[in-house]
């Protein structure tokens, strides 16, 4: 009678721990950090990448939002979107993430930092 009982309890401890959801056998874990290092008050700041959001909210000028065990996909870019604070127009800049990839996946990298510098620029960098 106690074994069935024994053996769903052990069958539910097993598979609790099996995985992580959302992340597929192709990701690395990694901090992620994006920075305003811009001289505009941003909202709404997000890194869209292989259909994924990384969000960061509202950064002021020389303000950085991390966040931490981000699974890192084998995507060729992504876009940096934000809305400017003053005049509530939305902006979308286009990141490269190869060289990034690169070296997440050979794990030299483990934070990978997104810099919005102005309106139309953004760069990734690993540390």
């Amino acid at each position: 009678m106690n074994q069935p009982i024994i053996l769903l309890m052990l069958l539910l401890v097993a598979g609790s721990g099996s995985g992580c959801i959302g992340t597929s056998p192709n990701s690395r874990m990694v901090t992620a950090t994006i920075a305003n290092s811009s001289t505009h008050e941003l909202n709404g700041v997000k890194l869209e990448c292989a259909g994924h959001d990384l969000r960061a909210g509202i950064l002021q000028p020389g303000i950085s939002a991390t966040i931490l065990n981000v699974p890192w996909p084998q995507s060729p870019g992504g876009k940096v979107l934000f809305i400017d604070y003053q005049t509530k127009k939305p902006y979308s800049v286009e990141i490269s993430l190869l060289s990034i990839n690169e070296q997440v996946f050979a794990g030299k990298c483990r934070h990978v930092i997104i810099r919005i510098l102005d309106y139309d620029k953004a760069q990734a960098e690993c540390e």
